[in-house]
Protein backbone atom coordinates (compact mmCIF):
# COMPACT_ATOMS: atom_id res chain seq x y z
CA UNK A 1 0.00 0.00 0.00
CA UNK A 2 1.34 3.40 -0.99
CA UNK A 3 0.79 6.75 0.68
CA UNK A 4 2.12 9.81 -1.14
CA UNK A 5 4.48 7.57 -3.12
CA UNK A 6 5.91 5.83 -0.03
CA UNK A 7 5.34 2.11 0.68
CA UNK A 8 3.34 1.91 3.93
CA UNK A 9 2.44 -1.80 3.92
CA UNK A 10 2.98 -4.98 1.91
CA UNK A 11 0.86 -8.08 1.60
CA UNK A 12 -1.77 -9.91 -0.39
CA UNK A 13 -4.28 -7.83 -2.37
CA UNK A 14 -7.02 -8.91 0.03
CA UNK A 15 -5.07 -7.83 3.11
CA UNK A 16 -4.13 -4.47 1.59
CA UNK A 17 -7.69 -3.84 0.36
CA UNK A 18 -9.08 -4.48 3.86
CA UNK A 19 -6.51 -2.14 5.42
CA UNK A 20 -7.23 0.54 2.80
CA UNK A 21 -10.97 0.33 3.48
CA UNK A 22 -10.45 0.47 7.26
CA UNK A 23 -8.39 3.66 6.88
CA UNK A 24 -11.07 5.22 4.68
CA UNK A 25 -13.87 4.35 7.11
CA UNK A 26 -12.57 6.73 9.76
CA UNK A 27 -14.78 9.69 8.83
CA UNK A 28 -18.13 7.91 8.54
CA UNK A 29 -20.54 7.03 11.33
CA UNK A 30 -20.46 3.23 11.14
CA UNK A 31 -23.29 1.46 12.89
CA UNK A 32 -25.09 -1.87 12.53
CA UNK A 33 -28.39 -3.25 13.77
CA UNK A 34 -31.20 -5.67 12.92
CA UNK A 35 -32.95 -8.86 13.99
CA UNK A 36 -30.35 -11.10 12.33
CA UNK A 37 -32.84 -13.32 10.48
CA UNK A 38 -30.96 -12.34 7.33
CA UNK A 39 -27.43 -10.95 7.32
CA UNK A 40 -25.15 -9.10 4.91
CA UNK A 41 -22.13 -11.35 4.39
CA UNK A 42 -20.09 -9.33 1.90
CA UNK A 43 -20.25 -6.08 -0.08
CA UNK A 44 -17.95 -5.35 -3.01
CA UNK A 45 -17.41 -2.38 -5.29
CA UNK A 46 -16.79 -3.52 -8.88
CA UNK A 47 -15.99 -1.66 -12.09
CA UNK A 48 -17.85 -2.26 -15.36
CA UNK A 49 -15.67 -5.32 -16.07
CA UNK A 50 -16.34 -6.91 -12.68
CA UNK A 51 -12.96 -6.05 -11.15
CA UNK A 52 -13.03 -5.16 -7.47
CA UNK A 53 -11.80 -1.66 -6.66
CA UNK A 54 -12.22 1.09 -4.10
CA UNK A 55 -11.46 4.15 -6.24
CA UNK A 56 -13.51 5.23 -9.24
CA UNK A 57 -13.18 8.03 -11.75
CA UNK A 58 -15.80 10.70 -12.36
CA UNK A 59 -18.64 9.31 -14.50
CA UNK A 60 -17.25 5.77 -14.35
CA UNK A 61 -19.80 3.02 -13.83
CA UNK A 62 -19.93 1.03 -10.61
CA UNK A 63 -21.50 -2.25 -9.60
CA UNK A 64 -22.23 -2.87 -5.94
CA UNK A 65 -22.45 -6.57 -5.16
CA UNK A 66 -24.33 -7.39 -1.95
CA UNK A 67 -24.08 -10.99 -0.70
CA UNK A 68 -26.40 -12.06 2.08
CA UNK A 69 -27.53 -15.12 4.00
CA UNK A 70 -31.10 -15.82 5.09
CA UNK A 71 -30.81 -17.73 8.36
CA UNK A 72 -34.46 -18.69 8.83
CA UNK A 73 -37.67 -18.43 6.83
CA UNK A 74 -38.77 -14.81 6.38
CA UNK A 75 -41.84 -13.59 4.49
CA UNK A 76 -40.07 -11.11 2.19
CA UNK A 77 -36.76 -9.38 1.54
CA UNK A 78 -35.76 -5.98 0.16
CA UNK A 79 -32.08 -5.17 -0.36
CA UNK A 80 -31.20 -1.49 -0.40
CA UNK A 81 -28.32 0.95 -0.68
CA UNK A 82 -27.77 4.61 0.20
CA UNK A 83 -24.75 6.68 -0.87
CA UNK A 84 -23.43 9.48 1.34
CA UNK A 85 -21.21 12.36 0.23
CA UNK A 86 -17.93 13.29 1.98
CA UNK A 87 -19.92 15.42 4.48
CA UNK A 88 -22.21 12.51 5.39
CA UNK A 89 -25.27 13.79 3.46
CA UNK A 90 -27.52 11.40 1.54
CA UNK A 91 -26.78 11.50 -2.20
CA UNK A 92 -28.73 8.57 -3.66
CA UNK A 93 -30.62 5.56 -2.45
CA UNK A 94 -32.70 2.75 -3.89
CA UNK A 95 -33.74 -0.80 -3.15
CA UNK A 96 -35.18 -3.89 -4.77
CA UNK A 97 -38.70 -3.02 -3.59
CA UNK A 98 -38.61 0.47 -5.16
CA UNK A 99 -37.30 -1.03 -8.44
CA UNK A 100 -39.96 -3.77 -8.30
CA UNK A 101 -37.44 -6.61 -8.16
CA UNK A 102 -38.93 -9.62 -6.39
CA UNK A 103 -36.48 -11.76 -4.47
CA UNK A 104 -37.36 -15.44 -4.14
CA UNK A 105 -36.54 -15.70 -0.46
CA UNK A 106 -35.01 -19.03 0.50
CA UNK A 107 -33.02 -20.03 3.55
CA UNK A 108 -29.39 -19.87 2.47
CA UNK A 109 -27.19 -17.54 0.49
CA UNK A 110 -28.22 -14.96 -2.09
CA UNK A 111 -26.86 -11.90 -3.84
CA UNK A 112 -28.06 -8.68 -5.45
CA UNK A 113 -26.02 -6.49 -7.77
CA UNK A 114 -26.75 -2.78 -8.18
CA UNK A 115 -25.55 -1.30 -11.50
CA UNK A 116 -24.83 2.42 -11.35
CA UNK A 117 -24.25 3.53 -14.95
CA UNK A 118 -22.10 6.50 -13.99
CA UNK A 119 -21.04 8.44 -10.90
CA UNK A 120 -21.35 12.22 -11.47
CA UNK A 121 -19.74 12.93 -8.10
CA UNK A 122 -17.16 15.45 -6.96
CA UNK A 123 -13.85 14.03 -5.69
CA UNK A 124 -13.83 12.58 -2.19
CA UNK A 125 -14.69 9.62 0.00
CA UNK A 126 -18.28 8.38 -0.13
CA UNK A 127 -20.04 6.21 2.44
CA UNK A 128 -22.43 3.39 1.59
CA UNK A 129 -25.24 2.01 3.71
CA UNK A 130 -26.56 -1.45 2.87
CA UNK A 131 -29.81 -2.75 4.34
CA UNK A 132 -31.86 -5.94 4.38
CA UNK A 133 -35.50 -5.33 5.34
CA UNK A 134 -38.94 -6.77 4.74
CA UNK A 135 -40.66 -5.39 1.64
CA UNK A 136 -43.15 -3.50 3.84
CA UNK A 137 -40.16 -2.03 5.77
CA UNK A 138 -41.62 -3.15 9.12
CA UNK A 139 -38.74 -5.55 9.83
CA UNK A 140 -35.05 -4.71 9.67
CA UNK A 141 -33.00 -7.88 9.33
CA UNK A 142 -29.57 -6.25 8.94
CA UNK A 143 -28.70 -2.57 8.48
CA UNK A 144 -25.10 -1.44 8.04
CA UNK A 145 -25.06 2.34 8.23
CA UNK A 146 -22.21 3.97 6.28
CA UNK A 147 -20.24 0.75 6.73
CA UNK A 148 -18.51 0.79 3.37
CA UNK A 149 -16.44 3.49 1.65
CA UNK A 150 -15.33 4.19 -1.90
CA UNK A 151 -13.42 7.09 -3.37
CA UNK A 152 -14.06 9.28 -6.41
CA UNK A 153 -11.12 10.89 -8.15
CA UNK A 154 -11.10 13.51 -10.89
CA UNK A 155 -9.41 16.79 -11.55
CA UNK A 156 -12.46 19.03 -11.26
CA UNK A 157 -12.37 22.12 -9.09
CA UNK A 158 -16.16 22.46 -9.21
CA UNK A 159 -18.14 22.84 -6.01
CA UNK A 160 -21.26 21.11 -4.75
CA UNK A 161 -22.40 17.54 -4.27
CA UNK A 162 -22.45 16.36 -7.88
CA UNK A 163 -20.34 17.17 -10.91
CA UNK A 164 -22.44 18.10 -13.92
CA UNK A 165 -20.52 18.17 -17.18
CA UNK A 166 -20.43 21.81 -18.25
CA UNK A 167 -18.68 23.51 -21.13
CA UNK A 168 -18.08 27.25 -20.89
CA UNK A 169 -17.19 29.41 -23.87
CA UNK A 170 -16.39 33.10 -24.09
CA UNK A 171 -18.74 34.55 -26.73
CA UNK A 172 -19.49 37.90 -28.28
CA UNK A 173 -22.15 39.86 -26.40
CA UNK A 174 -25.46 40.14 -28.17
CA UNK A 175 -28.47 42.36 -27.83
CA UNK A 176 -31.61 40.33 -27.58
CA UNK A 177 -35.20 41.32 -27.90
CA UNK A 178 -37.21 40.54 -24.78
CA UNK A 179 -39.43 37.48 -24.97
CA UNK A 180 -43.17 37.95 -24.89
CA UNK A 181 -44.20 38.84 -21.37
CA UNK A 182 -40.70 39.88 -20.37
CA UNK A 183 -40.25 43.30 -18.82
CA UNK A 184 -38.40 45.67 -21.10
CA UNK A 185 -35.93 47.83 -19.25
CA UNK A 186 -34.76 51.12 -20.32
Amino acid sequence: MLENGVVKDKGSPGKIAKKYHSIMLGQFNRNEWGSGEAAITDVRFLDEKGREKGTFDFNQGMRILVNYKVKKKIPSLAVGIMLYDPKGREVYGTNTQLKRIDIDVQVGEGAVEFHLDYLPLIPGKYGLTVALTSTDYKETYNWREQFYVFKIENDTQDAGAICIPCEINAVEPSIRQPRDGAVKQG
